[in-house]
């Protein structure tokens, strides 16, 4: 990998929080963020090409979509609002 410098537009603060929580430089969150940014394509596009070739077709009938009934019997999931870091 040849690395060139480049003069990028970018969220001085989310950087820097995101290679504090990597425990890496601010170089080095950039460089892994657009590694794992390429990888989520490549698995986005084999699972679509899995779809075209129709190896999910008999999703719906392994995993039917359930009630509506049972759903209402199920307790809500609490979810939390993500605190900014900062």
């Amino acid at each position: 990998m040849a690395l060139v410098r480049k003069n990028l537009m970018v969220d001085a603060e989310r950087v820097k929080a995101l290679a504090q929580q990597r425990g890496l430089s601010e170089s080095a969150a950039v460089r892994e963020a657009v590694d794992y940014a390429l990888a989520a394509s490549e698995v986005m596009n084999a699972i679509r090409g899995l779809h075209e070739a129709g190896a999910f077709a008999d999703f719906e009938e392994l995993y039917p979509t359930p009630s509506p009934v049972a759903n209402e019997t199920r307790r809500p999931v609490q979810t939390r609002t993500p605190r900014h870091v900062g």
